[in-house]
């Protein structure tokens, strides 16, 4: 007679074949580090690398808005943009959108985010078929947005690139005073061996770890990292001149890296709902200004002002194309859940806006 089968010790055969996995893996990372770290070693390069803000390739993530349970899809193509990206084999045109997260767009529906959208409408206005590529990745400024164009964008061959930068800009200055710092995430360099997210295992597993985290914090599954708590509980110091230098002179390397390769750039001012009297509750970064690192709401509002304004001035003094949103879309919730973030009808009004303007004053 057949013994029965035992089920139980089929289960904890099971489970202990996950385990055995699950501890190989770690011990193959674990080597895979040493073997790295000594590569780099013998090899007399630095334990230093340029950081590369962009998603990893062909991933499916959805999230929650913030303060609502509606989900929002973001895809990304096998070269690393935000889906829908370059449709056509052979198109008349490519256009190139580098920004923040209030280009990345997360929280708008798929086919209404700007960076497609306005080229859909731009290709009904001029019978010409337009590839469109979203390069933006949340927390990213301007230098990030200069590193993206160089090494990621020009093998592309890029006709247009379109920039839209100011906040992220602003805040990475404010609180640590140079765009070259030691944030963990937002930093220009990422130094291998430190005890912060930016380990060895995401420089042999680019995005990965990064990548599972903000999953994680979409689907609401994990408290969010408070990325400025080392910079928190101190005065900072408003150096105007410097952080208006500074962004100035970023504008500027990023217009002569795009005139020197033949791509025709674009700037655009960053929509906001920011107002001399912020009253709604909602936000929450005028009362943490203040509270957390000693600068008046009027302070930044000045500077984020300016940073705009340097954006319409250098567009006026090296004749580049400027679309100026800031002054188009109403600072109303209407447009943005947030202070700078679009909803869908914000971002459906910008991308007639860069339609219409892209349409008039490129050379078709």
């Amino acid at each position: 007679m057949n013994k029965p089968k035992n089920d139980k010790s089929a289960s904890s055969n099971f489970s202990g074949c996950i385990v055995l996995l699950i501890f190989s893996f770690i011990g193959f990372l674990f080597l895979a580090n040493i073997v790295f770290v000594i590569k780099f070693r013998t090899d007399g390069q630095t334990e230093r690398a340029i950081r590369l803000r962009e998603f990893p390739a062909n991933i499916d993530i959805s999230g929650r808005r913030p303060g609502t349970d509606r989900l929002f899809r973001l895809r990304t193509t096998a070269d690393h943009f935000i889906y829908p990206a370059g449709i056509h084999a052979q198109p008349d045109k490519k256009i190139f959108f580098l920004g923040g997260s209030t280009t990345e767009c997360f929280y708008v529906d798929e086919k209404k985010r700007f960076p497609y959208l306005a080229i859909e409408l731009l290709e009904e206005r001029t019978g010409k078929k337009i590839n469109s590529y979203n390069a933006a990745v949340s927390s990213s400024n301007s230098l990030h947005s200069i590193n993206i164009l160089f090494n990621k964008v020009m093998p592309y061959e890029p006709d247009v690139s379109v920039m839209m930068h100011n906040i992220n800009d602003l805040i990475i200055l404010m609180y640590t005073g140079t765009y070259w710092n030691d944030h963990f995430n937002r930093s220009a360099l990422i130094v291998m061996n430190n005890d912060n997210a930016d380990s060895i295992f995401k420089l042999i597993f680019p995005g990965l770890a990064e990548l599972a985290t903000r999953i994680r914090q979409k689907m609401g599954k994990a408290e969010k990292k408070d990325e400025w708590a080392k910079y928190r509980n101190r005065k900072v110091i408003i150096d105007e001149d410097y952080f208006t230098t500074q962004f100035s002179a970023n504008i500027d390397t990023y217009i002569g890296m795009c005139r020197a390769r033949g791509i025709v750039p674009v700037l655009m001012t960053q929509p906001n709902r920011f107002k001399k009297d912020m009253e709604d509750e909602n936000f929450e970064i005028v009362k943490t200004l203040d509270r957390d690192f000693g600068i008046k709401y009027e302070e930044f509002l000045a500077l984020y002002y300016r940073f705009n304004d340097i954006i319409r001035n250098k567009s006026r003094e090296k004749d580049v194309i400027v679309i100026d949103l800031a002054n188009r879309v109403p600072q109303s919730d209407e447009y943005m859940y947030d202070w700078v973030h679009l909803n869908n009808k914000g971002s459906v009004l910008v991308s007639d806006i860069i339609a219409s303007d892209l349409a008039g004053k490129l050379q078709w």
